[in-house]
């Protein structure tokens, strides 16, 4: 939608605001509410701003919100029956016209030129997340608890969830925000949305607007949605398993697809495979960049915490899943939904052209489930384990030159505050410890038989 049909919708429909949003480092979604007085002005001026604390300081906070009028939607809900509308924003310096760099949109954006620049100026990153949630009721005396008792695939009405899901994708609908599937998911209180996939910059705007719309459905039903992977320590956990490729927007061709290949995967698909396998751990930092991140990715329950590939296994972090030539492309399945998907997104592109660039072929296809193999097996095949928490995740980020480039400016930054966060997580004490520790530690364990062996 161009700028002259977003002010004639904003006229027909009366809209009085409309909602500026953008997203900081940490992958919050923020809203400035504008009147529409003025709405010819802001393609070119926009709308000044404080960017204090996220993009800015004290000294010098002035930032200039510009609207993408492309992404320009109606909410899917009235302000007391007043239409609203929303629109993602690029955030610009006061002083300069450039965007500012450390922003994670204009940083995407950026790995999209990059992209085009190195493999084709006609070629773009596609790709969307599967959207993961649980749905979570609060007790009479304020206790959490999951949803309800489904489990995967599960019919209604043991699917509590069944004409929620379906009001949230009509909402979904009526933005442009295309649902082509969605269900149960395993486990009590697990849910999944997913959406068609896009170019990378509009399908991390997509994922911003539909944790929006989830989040007010489920609230207004009462109800609490979380996209944190590991909410209760119940088995599994909520995986948000990123589909990616790459394809040639003029002749609509998909660059990872051959028919000729063993595996119907081209050699360009196959480099950019050997790129995300090669910078994994380091792109654990950004996949996963939550303290809770770690809690899923433990062994079993198809948690992709192995360094490999397959057509079809699901122990594997990538996997091709079967589709037509023109839906080619490989699953990473370690991302969640507590990432930051344009800094995601941005990293992922830049591993891969990495792998492009030097022709890295990924090893064999590990069909088997990994899950099973001895450590000696895994190490005979060279198959290495992503890191097991947020600290050692930032650690391998820090060794990798690739990914470190990608999120510059803002690396220092991202290092800083998701630092902070392991090192709260790590010197504050959790319920855990007082059960363990407290008393019962020293009579818990205590029995032991007189040959040493320890009675459990």
């Amino acid at each position: 939608m161009d700028a002259t049909e977003v002010f004639k919708t904003i006229k027909d429909k009366e809209m009085e605001y409309v909602g500026f949003n953008f997203t900081d480092a940490l992958g919050k979604l923020y809203v400035l509410w504008v009147r529409t007085a003025n709405m010819e002005d802001w393609p070119k001026q926009g709308i000044g701003v404080s960017g204090y604390p996220y993009f800015t300081g004290h000294t010098k906070s002035d930032v200039i919100l510009k609207p993408d009028m492309d992404t320009f939607r109606t909410l899917p809900w009235t302000n007391r029956g007043r239409n609203v509308g929303i629109v993602m924003c690029d955030i610009h310096d006061a002083d300069k016209p450039e965007e500012i760099a450390e922003v994670p949109r204009s940083l995407l954006k950026k790995a999209v030129r990059k992209l085009k620049k190195e493999v084709g100026e006609n070629v773009n990153f596609f790709c969307a997340p599967e959207m993961e949630f649980h749905l979570i009721k609060t007790t009479e005396n304020g206790e959490l608890r999951l949803y309800d008792e489904g489990s995967y695939l599960s019919p209604p009405p043991t699917d509590l969830a069944f004409d929620l899901r379906g009001d949230i994708c009509h909402a979904l609908d009526q933005i442009g925000i295309k649902v082509y599937k969605q269900h149960q998911e395993s486990l009590r209180g697990k849910h999944e949305i997913d959406i068609e996939y896009d170019k990378a910059v509009y399908a991390a705007d997509k994922v911003q607007w539909t944790k929006m719309v989830l989040r007010k459905f489920a609230h207004d039903q009462g109800l609490i949605a979380t996209f944190m992977p590991k909410p209760f320590n119940v088995p599994g956990g909520a995986g948000w398993h990123t589909h990616a490729s790459l394809m040639d927007e003029k002749t609509g061709d998909n660059l990872f697809y051959s028919a000729k290949a063993a595996y119907g995967i081209s050699d360009l698909g196959l480099n950019f495979i050997g790129g995300a396998l090669r910078h994994a751990k380091a792109l654990t930092a950004v996949s996963n960049m939550a303290v809770n991140s770690y809690k899923r990715l433990v062994p079993g329950y198809q948690a992709p915490i192995y360094v490999s590939w397959a057509r079809y296994n699901r122990s594997t972090l990538i996997r091709i899943p079967p589709s037509a030539p023109k839906g080619t492309r490989f699953e990473y399945r370690a991302s969640d939904g507590l990432c930051n998907f344009y800094l995601f997104f941005t990293a992922l592109i830049y591993a891969g052209l990495d792998g492009v660039a030097k022709k890295i072929s990924p090893p064999a296809p590990t069909e088997e489930n990994v899950y099973a193999f001895t450590e000696e097996e895994k190490k005979k095949r060279g198959i290495e384990s992503l890191p097991g928490s947020l600290g050692e995740a930032l650690e391998e980020l820090k060794k990798d030159d690739v990914i470190m480039s990608a999120l510059e400016p803002l690396t220092s930054k991202f290092l800083r505050l998701k630092g902070e966060e392991w090192q709260e997580y790590s010197v504050r004490v959790h319920e855990w410890e007082r059960k363990k520790y407290m008393e019962g530690h020293f009579t818990e364990y205590g029995d032991f038989r007189e040959t040493g062996e320890r009675v459990m």
